[in-house]
């Protein structure tokens, strides 16, 4: 339920119907798999080749990133062998694969970020009390809190120079301008 309010208020507010969606009787074909079949696998996971080189050589030293926790990097070079192929995909969020939630941060403050970028919302003054206030001890106190600010800047960034009409649209696959 966590997203649901913003992606609501996204959906009305700056949708293009494709074409392809709408079916012989002109109502729409949009069903819950829509994106999933259209962006698969977008939302959790990344390709094993995109981060290995935190894995075997960061900064070209021939060592992995000091930054990913032991036993997690242990699993992601069993996951991303160093001459593998690059054909698994490894999930952004250990622990809840398919939900944007306080675990992600847990993950960070944890060293178990996949991504560079993730990790380096620790090690960053900027960001790193925003990390461990959501990663903190009180999961479900903390969880609620993450839930709401999560929904209230989804619903605020919604409104942030919105295209409507002409001006843009929603591609019908990700990966290729309509």
């Amino acid at each position: 339920m966590a997203g649901l309010m913003w992606l609501i208020i996204c959906l009305l507010v700056d949708i293009i119907i494709a074409p392809s969606a709408i079916n012989a009787q002109g109502t729409t074909g949009l069903q819950t798999g829509f994106y999933s079949s259209t962006c698969p696998k977008a939302e959790s996971t990344v390709r094993s080749t995109v981060e290995k080189y935190r894995l075997y050589n960061f900064t070209a030293t021939g060592n992995a990133d000091p930054s990913i926790s032991q036993a997690f990097l242990g699993q992601l070079q069993a996951l991303c062998p160093q001459n593998g192929d690059g054909s698994k995909r490894v999930a952004l969020d250990k622990d809840s694969m398919t939900t944007f939630d306080v675990s992600f941060f847990k993950n960070v403050r944890d060293g178990n970020g996949v991504l560079e970028s993730d990790q380096r919302l620790w090690e960053d003054a900027t960001t790193h009390d925003i990390v461990r206030n959501y990663a903190g001890n009180f999961r479900g106190l903390l969880g609620l809190r993450f839930e709401f600010e999560f929904r209230k800047s989804m619903v605020k960034m919604s409104s942030i120079a919105v295209k409507t009409g002409t001006q843009g649209e929603i591609r019908k696959l990700c990966s290729k301008f309509n």
